[in-house]
């Protein structure tokens, strides 16, 4: 008996006989040597951009479990997809840490383009070719600019047209990002249901929301398709464990996405980080009263008042917190103002 050397065991036959096209029935009667278990990705897929498409299979992939676990390949691809999201969200909590850093489609594409060094050139080429070649299929036709995040100087992932976030291949166990719920890039591979519940409802938010520039119909589910999948199967989850954020999420407005989350910047002022075209947003920190966080704050215990007085720096004190930030000294305080004491606003506060 011949053998016939393929993947799978869909094709047989003897001599010459006809052969049908890898398609996605092939595709998936590819055997797993391991049995879903392993951790190391596949290698040796022919695009720059690997890295995306493996993370929305493994989303496609994982949906088909209930439980939303599936194989611990795909597991941990979508978990550390869903770390990436949470760094972002939680970026005012973790900005001594991160840095994030834009790639601009036209810009910094023509910049290689126009590098005096050959390789550079080479690689803009080839960047260039599969930004059109692939345009529809990661959304590269709507993308303005990518955003990759690095923990201490070394990336651990960035912003996805296709997937909303994506990790790096690296080792990722040297980011320590303890945070309420969990600790990411841990090894835990948490699905989304299990994760804190304002990162649930953000993206929920998001879900609901999302627009896209550029174009007047555009919408999450038709941009992030997997992703919107994988959010309805873990709402259903949601729905049965945990009905009071189910509640939350479907009362969800317009009004509460953009008074709840504060925007999110590169750490330039005015940079916002969108994802094609949409401005995405970040947890916003209860700041509480300015007594808690102000160095103005005069420590009197004669002052039985709800908040205590403050009192302005001068030349010679040392740098002060003022409330979210350092004082400026080039900030004009005036001796006197006509506004009524409820209508007054903080020096230095638009």
């Amino acid at each position: 008996m011949p053998k016939v050397l393929t993947y799978h065991n869909l094709t047989h036959g003897e001599h010459w006989f006809k052969a049908d096209p890898y398609g996605k029935r092939q595709i998936e009667a590819i055997s797993d040597p391991e049995g879903g278990e392993t951790e190391n990705p596949p290698t040796s897929i022919p695009s720059p951009f690997a890295r995306m498409d493996l993370v929305r299979t493994a989303f496609k992939n994982i949906v088909k479990d209930k439980k939303l676990l599936g194989d611990r390949i795909d597991r941990k691809l979508v978990s550390e997809c869903l770390d990436v999201g949470e760094v972002f969200f939680n970026m005012d909590y973790l900005k001594d840490r991160i840095q994030i850093i834009a790639w601009d489609q036209k810009k910094d594409l023509q910049a290689l383009l126009n590098a005096g060094n050959e390789h550079h050139r080479r690689l803009g080429e080839v960047l260039q070719l599969y930004l059109r070649q692939d345009a529809h299929v990661y959304n590269f036709d709507k993308l303005q600019r990518l955003y990759i995040v690095q923990y201490n100087y070394k990336i651990i992932g960035g912003t996805s047209p296709s997937t909303l976030f994506f990790p790096s291949a690296n080792d990722l166990s040297f980011v320590d990002v303890p945070l309420e719920k969990n600790q990411l890039f841990s090894g835990e591979y948490t699905p989304l249901y299990e994760r804190n519940e304002a990162y649930q409802t953000y993206l929920y938010a998001l879900l609901k929301f999302f627009r896209s520039a550029g174009s007047e119909v555009p919408d999450f589910r038709s941009c992030f398709k997997e992703i919107a999948d994988y959010l309805d199967a873990n709402l259903e989850i949601v729905r049965t464990q945990n009905p009071d954020l189910y509640q939350a999420i479907n009362q969800l407005s317009v009004t509460d996405f953009y008074d709840h989350y504060a925007e999110l910047d590169t750490g330039a002022a005015g940079d916002l980080v969108e994802l094609l075209g949409f401005p995405l947003r970040k947890k916003k920190i209860d700041t509480g009263s300015v007594a808690d966080q102000s160095d103005f704050v005069i420590e009197s215990k004669k002052y039985q008042g709800k908040m205590k007085p403050l009192v302005l720096q001068n030349q010679f004190s040392k740098p002060l917190q003022y409330v979210n930030d350092v004082w400026n000294k080039n900030i004009e305080v005036p001796y006197s103002v006509k506004e009524d004491l409820n209508e007054r606003k903080l020096p230095g506060q638009v």
